[in-house]
């Protein structure tokens, strides 16, 4: 496989640009590659999907920060659900077309034979219910406390409580800025044990 164009891409945690020709960053074979990857709104689509397709298996954490995500988008990020280990969502004005991808992305991580960690931060965590049917194939689960209400979180923890093992599922309901989602770091917002009730159970 051949990329004929030249691509600028962002490495997560050098915040060094590269250039892709072929399957070489920097005359690096693509069994090196750096494994945490980021796309944002800023990057134009082109240069998303070629990110997005990328062999499998040589992104092992994906944070996609307010993409509109296309029907091929979509399809590209697939194949990569199946041995991801991390997949981090951030929207902040439902600009990334979540309803129509979520389920897919669901459906796919179904299929994987280990688990996943999903971080859905900002508006993102609006459109979890489609995980529900894959929370047995989810190690942990970020949302986005602004974005999700009481009873919606009682219903999600009422799924997880039918899991096989519920103990080992990690649910964190945190607020997490633009910023934060960008570099990699969250935190828990310090009004958070305000805006729920003291004797609410959380994972």
């Amino acid at each position: 496989m051949q990329f004929h164009a030249s691509l600028k891409i962002n490495c997560l945690y050098t915040n060094t640009q590269f250039t892709v020709n072929g399957l070489t960053v920097n005359d690096i074979s693509a069994d090196q590659w750096e494994k945490h990857w980021k796309v944002d709104k800023d990057q134009i689509n082109d240069d998303v999907l070629q990110i997005l397709k990328i062999p499998s298996g040589k992104i092992k954490v994906l944070k996609i920060i307010g993409v509109w995500m296309t029907d091929s988008m979509t399809q590209a990020l697939l194949p990569h659900l199946d041995v991801m280990d991390e997949l981090s969502l951030f929207s902040e004005l439902n600009e990334m077309n979540l309803n129509r991808c979520m389920e897919d992305i669901s459906r796919k991580i179904l299929d994987r034979q280990n688990k996943i960690i999903i971080r859905l931060s900002g508006s993102a965590s609006t459109y979890w219910k489609p995980l529900v049917q894959c929370l047995g194939k989810i190690s942990e689960l970020q949302l986005d406390m602004r974005y999700i209400s009481k009873e919606e979180l009682q219903l999600l923890k009422e799924e997880i409580q039918q899991l096989p093992c519920p103990q080992d599922f990690n649910l964190n309901v945190i607020e997490v800025t633009a910023e934060e989602s960008s570099e990699g770091s969250y935190y828990q917002d310090e009004y958070y044990d305000e805006y729920y009730d003291e004797d609410y159970d959380y994972y």
